[in-house]
């Protein structure tokens, strides 16, 4: 809470120790609030704002009911221009998902990209299936574009369009969502495959949002729920299975590339092994950025030669973008990707990741992995043959996104 005339511009000060409601459930600033202001004008003002990005009718839908809106890429509050500052829990995750439906529009207004729900019409009807969906985006010409890009996000809150929901909110748009990626891979001749392994299951009815949620000081203890399960897309790594089955597999490209953020790796590199006729065939290369996937001396060996070959994953770092880092047994090079903090990863290295890929699509296809002996290899002709792989990607500059 507020306490102190300093605490008022602290973003994380929630503002409902100072707001009062009438008995129509109208909000003002209190008493209080004015005193903690000690009469300052723009104090006042600047509260009485915030206080206004507090919904007064149930389930808001729209960033608008919030008083908040997108300017070059950056939430702010519709009257003062401030950025987004705290209420509670259940009023930051509200205002959440309508920032995905949001960034989700512009998908499809400035990038061209198409929705589609899943599971599909085939699907539906062969197992008479009538429970929720998942949604994901494509570019119109995916199937026949002879390159391909897939975007995977971690795991949490987030879905398709986005990287990080709090860079959403907190810092903008170019950092926080796949637009750059987009619009790269786009000017670079790519299709693209948004993918939404987050989204699992829903609801089984259609949960209220009331506005005195927003109100509440008490810590939200998230009850247990009756949910629906999506069918064909129960999980993450059966969400990344399905699109791969339905989309990639069916796609004429012969240059497929991935990048996978977080959790998204661990779904990639269990769709490798459970898919080892297809994956190796077509996929040049991955870009991890902070993944959480694993590798061990239990993989088979085409497991391990495509990760140490064809991946690479920028990692959290103080260092300067693209340093190496650390280079465990059976994975592949983890480089820096220029920042300290797990979320802005994919952002930050944006450039060397394309930069990366380039260089994988150029060599692809490598060698059979079932003719190399992953056992066999020294740890100096690993180096090597990392040095040799990095190409131009190894020195490379981080770009403004």
């Amino acid at each position: 809470p507020m306490e102190s005339k300093a605490d008022i511009r602290n973003t994380r000060k929630s503002i409902l120790s100072v707001v009062d409601v009438d008995a129509e459930g109208q909000l003002s600033l209190s008493d209080d609030g004015r005193s903690l202001c000690e009469e300052d004008a723009a104090d006042i003002d600047y509260l009485k704002s915030v206080i206004k990005t507090i919904p007064t009718h149930d389930n808001p839908d729209k960033i608008t009911d919030f008083n908040y809106h997108y300017v070059n890429g950056k939430l702010q509050n519709v009257d003062s221009g401030e950025a987004f500052h705290w209420v509670n829990q259940a009023h930051y995750d509200a205002l959440g998902d309508t920032i995905v439906k949001h960034i989700q529009g512009l998908l499809v207004s400035d990038h061209q990209l198409e929705e589609v729900n899943l599971p599909l019409k085939e699907d539906i009807e062969e197992y008479e299936y009538e429970g929720p969906s998942n949604n994901i985006f494509v570019s119109p010409n995916w199937k026949t574009a002879s390159k391909l890009m897939l975007l995977i996000q971690g795991s949490g809150a987030v879905r398709a369009g986005q990287w990080a929901r709090a860079l959403c909110i907190n810092e903008t748009l170019d950092i926080g969502t796949i637009f750059p990626y987009v619009a790269r891979a786009k000017a670079e001749g790519f299709a693209v495959i948004v993918f939404n392994p987050n989204l699992n299951s829903a609801p089984a009815t259609t949960p209220e949002v009331p506005c005195a949620s927003f109100l509440s000081t008490k810590k939200v203890m998230k009850r247990g729920e009756k949910r629906v399960q999506i069918l064909g897309n129960d999980s993450p790594t059966r969400h990344v299975s399905y699109v791969w089955d339905n989309f990639v597999e069916k796609s004429s490209a012969q240059q497929i590339v991935a990048v996978a953020h977080s959790a998204g790796g661990h779904g990639i590199t269990s769709l490798l092994r459970s898919h080892p006729d297809t994956v190796p065939a077509r996929l040049a290369g991955i870009a991890f950025t902070d993944s959480v996937h694993g590798v061990s001396r239990r993989d088979d060996d085409y497991v391990k030669h495509f990760i140490q070959k064809r991946c690479r994953n920028w990692v959290t770092s103080d260092t300067p973008l693209d340093t190496k880092i650390r280079k465990p047994q059976f994975d592949c090079l983890g480089v820096s990707a220029g920042h300290e903090q797990h979320e802005y990863t994919s952002g930050t290295s944006i450039a060397s990741v394309f930069k990366f890929l380039a260089h994988r699509l150029s060599v692809f296809p490598t060698e059979d992995p079932a003719d190399v002996n992953y056992d066999d290899l020294s740890d100096d002709e690993e180096e090597d043959e990392d040095e040799d792989a990095a190409g131009d990607a190894g020195e490379s500059e981080a770009e403004e996104v």
